[in-house]
């Protein structure tokens, strides 16, 4: 939800409904939140279950670290963003946005130069508050808890599935979630609906509703949530740039939930 814009049908702030939740969260004496982690066992029954957890390094003490941003001002490397649908660059010490939960850096270990082996080190200079720790380690957590509730997620569909529509080979094809991305203030273009070609302004802009649903070859059933999507994302260019054009493609158009 921090990634898009806007919700329908009320236009509400994504992050202004999220940010004050996560903070909430972040922030409960009863609730312990663990990022950067994943459960990798679970063992006992209903009332007394065992749960192993594996958090990853982060590099950064969360803690100590003030989000000042001196550490990503100084650092070297640029990385391409997939927090933004590649549609951005990142350093290789960044946080995925102004208000994630915890307020604190992570470095990404594979881009970074001041890992093994050391030929950078610029951020830990530059760290007044010493949060910075190259020689952070994986840890292993148990807890024993009473009740696991499963959050599932889900998965986005692969455009390049359907090569007609030329995902992945033409620039100015995106997805909605890119969509999404590059009119978010904290996107790639700080809000500015641009092509991402020569990022200049585009005169018509056109959606095609159910990609990858009510195909037989992908997913038969219907998304139940583009139609909305679309919606929403037109009702958003039309109040912010009038001028550009705007078509839909679409099946039927399936208008319930949110988008």
């Amino acid at each position: 939800m921090a990634l898009i814009d806007k919700t329908f049908p009320t236009m509400d702030c994504s992050i202004c409904i999220l940010g004050p939740k996560m903070s909430d969260v972040g922030n409960h004496e009863n609730i312990t939140l663990i990022t950067n982690a994943e459960v990798t066992d679970i063992s006992g029954y209903i009332g007394n279950f065992e749960v192993t957890i594996k958090k990853r390094p982060r590099y950064v003490d969360e803690e100590l670290c003030t989000a000042c941003n001196d550490c990503v001002d100084i650092c070297p490397v640029n990385v391409i963003d997939e927090y933004s649908g590649n549609l951005g660059w990142r350093k290789a010490i960044y946080i995925p946005y102004p208000q994630a939960v915890p307020a604190s850096y992570i470095i990404d270990e594979k881009n970074c130069l001041g890992l093994s082996p050391l030929a950078c080190g610029k951020c830990i200079t530059e760290c007044e508050k010493e949060a910075i720790i190259y020689e952070d380690t994986e840890k292993i957590f148990t807890y024993e808890v009473g009740a696991i509730i499963v959050a599932v997620g889900f998965v986005k569909f692969d455009a390049s599935k359907i090569p007609e529509y030329g995902w992945g080979r033409y620039s100015n094809v995106i997805t909605t979630f890119e969509f999404e991305r590059l009119i978010n203030a904290a996107g790639p273009t700080y809000g500015d609906l641009v092509r991402p070609s020569d990022l200049k302004r585009p005169n018509k802009v056109a959606f095609i509703n159910c990609v990858g649903s009510r195909d037989e070859r992908f997913n038969p059933y219907c998304s139940n949530f583009c139609c909305m999507e679309t919606i929403k994302d037109s009702l958003l260019i039309k109040e912010h740039w009038p001028d550009v054009e705007v078509v839909i493609f679409y099946i039927d158009i399936r208008a319930f939930g949110k988008g």
